[in-house]
């Protein structure tokens, strides 16, 4: 998911292009698949991630969130949902089955607990991968650079990078699940 450049070109109240960049980077493909896990489509995903970031935004230049920026941004991902859903008069999730979600997905990806069984075997799981495909999935997840600047950094195509990191995220996933005895 690539944010529309009026996102990262606000600057708002002692906010500025940096601040933003730094909240969208971690938290922007984790919020992608929040939102793509309620609207379940893709291109309704991208544009409720676009909305979502452009109110938190408007609500950072008034204040801090408390706690988990993550949390903060998919209660704001699911007023948008229940906004849109709303308006369209479509299907919409019930307001249990949104707070289901949001524990769900805490749940499974261990977001804010480095001693979940996800978060222990993940790390486990990174310890086993080569030094070039470590290197590689901590720079992407890491920085985030986009996938030309890392295909450069690493001095490989984007087809390669592309083929790497598929290799290696099923490698992870599946020692994950070995480690955890989930599938995920």
């Amino acid at each position: 998911m690539v944010l529309k450049e009026s996102i990262l070109d606000i600057q708002m109240n002692g906010l500025d292009r940096e601040q933003i960049e730094a909240i969208v980077n971690t938290e922007q493909e984790a919020l992608f698949h929040f939102a793509l896990f309620l609207a379940r489509d893709y291109n309704a995903a991208e544009d409720m991630a676009q909305e979502t970031f452009l109110i938190a935004c408007r609500k950072l230049a008034q204040e801090k969130p408390e706690g988990n920026t993550g949390k903060w941004l998919r209660g704001i991902a699911r007023n948008v949902y229940l906004k849109t859903k709303s308006k369209r008069n479509t299907f919409m999730l019930h307001e249990n089955l949104l707070e289901m979600a949001d524990n769900f997905w805490r749940d499974k990806t261990g977001e804010g607990n480095a001693s979940s069984p996800y978060a222990v075997a993940l790390t486990g799981c990174l310890e086993s991968l080569g030094d070039n495909d470590r290197k590689m999935i901590e720079l992407r997840y890491g920085l985030n650079p986009g996938r030309e600047a890392l295909a450069q950094t690493l001095d490989i195509s984007v087809p390669a990078l592309e083929s790497r990191l598929k290799r290696a995220k099923k490698q992870l996933k599946e020692c994950i699940e070995r480690k955890t005895g989930k599938t995920i």
